[in-house]
């Protein structure tokens, strides 16, 4: 199982975007359950990103929105961004 780490600015997105849209936040709390056990189990769709943000991974919590994070060991998880596709590519 892997150990999640959030900073305060992914907090703050996450916060923003679950304010009004309850199915968004409860959709996250399943993905992030999944993400700890399995990072690339396949219904998280995870790719590694290419570009400026070619450390980093992806994964889907929808057809519409994205969780960015990175993998700093084998153990450690940290959250990076989260929201629509063009808001964090």
């Amino acid at each position: 199982m892997y150990k999640l780490i959030w900073d305060d600015s992914f907090v703050r997105k996450l916060r923003k975007l679950t304010k009004n849209n309850k199915q968004i936040g409860e959709l996250f709390q399943s993905r992030i359950e999944l993400l700890e056990i399995e990072p690339f189990h396949p219904i998280l769709k995870t790719h590694k990103l290419q570009g400026k943000l070619r450390n980093y991974y992806s994964c889907y919590l929808d057809f519409k929105y994205r969780l960015v994070f990175e993998i700093i060991d084998k153990i450690t998880i940290q959250l990076i961004d989260i929201g629509t596709h063009d808001e964090v590519y």
